[in-house]
Parts: C-alpha cells; structure tokens; sequence
C-alpha cells in the first residue's frame, strides 16, 4: 500500500513538474511561476538558491587584434544540460565582472548591467535559458594575455544574504594577435637600433666635419614614418652641428625585396678640445588602428677633439733655424778674433815701446860720447 502510496505520488510529482515547465515555456520569462519553477529570491535553503549552469564565455570575432575593440561576452546556460561548456553557480541575482589579470593591458568597459536576474533571461530555441552580459575591450598590449571573468551569485536564503558563498572566479584566457602596423612599426624601432653612423674618430677644433646617419625602414615606408635627428651629448665638449640634409633622404627600391632606407648628413665644428660626444636619435611613428604609436631609438658617438697643429714654418723661419744655430759660434769666433787682435795690439805697442827706449839710450850714448871729445 505504501509502496503504491509513493508510486502515485512521484507520477504527480512528476507531471506537476512536466506542467510547470511547458506552462514556463508558454507564459512570459516574468511571470512568478517562473520564480517558482527555478532560484527565486524567496528560497528557504542554500540548495534551493542555487542552480548549475553552463558558461560561454568569448569575443564575438577572433582573432582579436592590438588596439582593436571587440565586443566580450560571458553568457549562463540554466535549465537545461550544457555538457560541453563549463559549470559554474547562479542564483536568482548576479554579478558578471571582467578585468585585466595584468594592469595596463586591456581597456574594459561594460556595455551591460553588471547585475542580472534569472527571470530576466531569454529562452533559446534548443532548450533552456541564458543570461548575457557584455564587454568593449580593446587590447593594449600583444601577446599572450588574460581575461579574469568573474560571476558572482547573491545567494538568499530566508530574506537574509549569505555571505562569501560561491563566489565563481573563471580566468579566460585570450591570445591577442599583433596588429599589422604594429608589427611593422616594432620591424622598424629594431632596425633604427641598428642605425649606421659616420662619425671621425679625431677631430680638429675649429675645423668642419660631414657627419652622419642611416637606418633601414625595413620595408616598411608605406605604413611607418621615421627620422632622425642629432644632438651633442651631455657631457660633450662644446660642439656646432648645422644640418646639412634639412629633410631626410629616403631610398626607395622599385624591387620589393630590397629594404628602403633614410638617411641624415650634418656638419659638425668642434669648439673646445676633448671628447666629442653625438647623440643620433630615430624617431619612429605609425598608426595601429586608432592608436597612435610613437617611439625614440637613440644612438651615441664618440670623437677626440684637439687643438690645431702649429703652422708650418715658412721661408724666412727655414733660413732662420741654421742662423739659430751657427750665430753663437759665429759669435764665440769673432770674440776670439777680438782677443788675438788685442793681443796682437798690445804686443805691437810693447815692441814699439822697447824699440823707443833703444833709440833714447843710443841717443844718450852718443850724446855722451861727443862731450867727452
């Protein structure tokens, strides 16, 4: 008799269930039998709360590309069995959050109601419900990166919110593919790393000096702009530089295998003798959808600047070195001769002298000799 009692009474379970679920699907997604039926906001247990659902969550288009906005979608499936898709908790009232799991590398703005209700969802044609918030997110970074998409149920359970239960944190991982024009740009900061100077190892100050700089746009003229420019260093001895291409000179191939390039000349005067330093730097620029992209590459050289050589000597000063030399022999000679001619001199003035004194005493003698005849 029991056992009859309970057969009958899961055949009415049963069919009260069957009832309610067509009479779901024929009055409005509002009414309170749907309330009824699945997790309402009046449940008396934390079982009767809650439901499983399937989650989708995706990008309307893939693949997504840098600085290009694509519309995110995070969608619950209840009511029905969705076998192929993750499952996650709602309740009657949920929070849908997306956020960058990396500061910086999306820009996320909701386009929905952060907070839905399950007798707001829409019926799909292939059984049971679904609930869909959504996201503009726009990339900012390439690479490899990740979505943190969280639904958060507000469990109920007598009129009192239970709090901390089953908060569902679901990282979604999303690859961003480089934008075209990014890819291009990146190409050319890596050859302006790669910038060919010319530059003097020495330097005369005073003197003008061609210098310059090239790089390669790697193919890329079409969609990146570059330049480049020249400035001395900090802490570079005093320098001029006066441009000598005042618009950079682009070489362009009609072959497409071959890479163009731009190039910069510059004329350079030392002012002080020392170190020489010149800063090249590549500005680069492109655009990468409605982003504009912008990026310096610098690139230093170094030159010894001196002060200029003496001139060379002229005729005069050639005639002048062996005078240089020979004058003070010239003048040790004439001084010798000096003292040969003086001696010479006074030896002439002794002789004449004693010659005189012979003359007076022969004199004498005579003078003597004839007073005595």
């Amino acid at each position: 008799m029991n056992g009859e009692s309970r057969r009958v009474t899961g055949i009415r379970a049963a069919a009260v269930v069957a009832a309610v679920t067509m009479l779901a699907l024929a009055w409005p997604i509002g009414s309170p039998l749907y309330a009824q039926v699945y997790p309402g906001p009046d449940a008396r247990t934390v079982k009767d709360a809650i439901t499983d659902a399937g989650l989708d969550a995706r990008f309307d288009s893939e693949p997504i590309t840098q600085f290009e906005t694509a519309t995110f979608r995070a969608t619950v499936i209840y009511a029905t069995s969705s076998p192929n898709l993750p499952t996650v908790k709602v309740a009657w009232s949920n929070e849908a959050t997306l956020a960058a799991q990396t500061e910086g590398t999306f820009d996320i703005k909701p386009t929905s109601a952060s907070r839905q209700f399950l007798d707001a969802g829409t019926h799909r044609p292939s059984g049971g419900y679904a609930l869909t918030w959504t996201w503009d997110v726009t990339p900012l970074v390439a690479g490899a990166q990740t979505l943190i998409l969280k639904i958060l149920p507000t469990v109920v359970v007598e009129g009192q919110v239970v709090p901390g239960l089953l908060n569902i944190n679901k990282p979604i991982p999303v690859t961003v593919d480089v934008n075209p024009v990014q890819h291009d740009f990146d190409e050319v900061l890596a050859a302006a790393a790669a910038m060919k100077t010319d530059v003097p190892e020495e330097m005369i100050v005073g003197q003008k000096y061609d210098v310059g700089a090239s790089m390669s746009l790697a193919g890329h003229a079409e969609t990146v702009n570059a330049d480049i420019g020249l400035a001395a260093g900090e802490h570079s001895s005093a320098v001029r530089i006066v441009e000598a291409s005042p618009t950079p000179t682009a070489v362009r191939s009609s072959t497409a295998s071959v890479q163009q390039s731009i190039t910069r000349r510059w004329i350079v005067i030392s002012d002080a003798p020392g170190q020489v330093d010149l800063v090249f730097t590549a500005t680069v620029e492109g655009q990468a959808a409605a982003q504009h992209l912008k990026q310096t590459v610098p690139k230093m050289a170094s030159a010894r600047a001196t002060e200029p050589p003496p001139p060379p000597p002229s005729f005069w000063d050639i005639l002048q070195v062996p005078v240089k030399y020979v004058a003070p022999f010239v003048g040790l000679a004439v001084g010798v001769l000096a003292l040969v001619a003086g001696w010479k001199k006074l030896k002439a003035g002794k002789v004449t002298s004693d010659g005189q004194q012979a003359d007076e005493s022969e004199a004498d003698e005579l003078a003597d000799g004839s007073q005595d005849d």
